[in-house]
């Protein structure tokens, strides 16, 4: 249980950190 836990937390990290990238290129494009 606990080694799953911590799996979907690292998954949510890293899909957080992708989101924040692919944020970030869309706003350098924008201007």
């Amino acid at each position: 249980m606990l080694a799953i836990s911590v799996l979907l937390a690292g998954a949510i990290l890293a899909i957080l950190a992708i989101l924040a990238i692919a944020v970030s290129l869309l706003a350098r494009r924008a201007n």
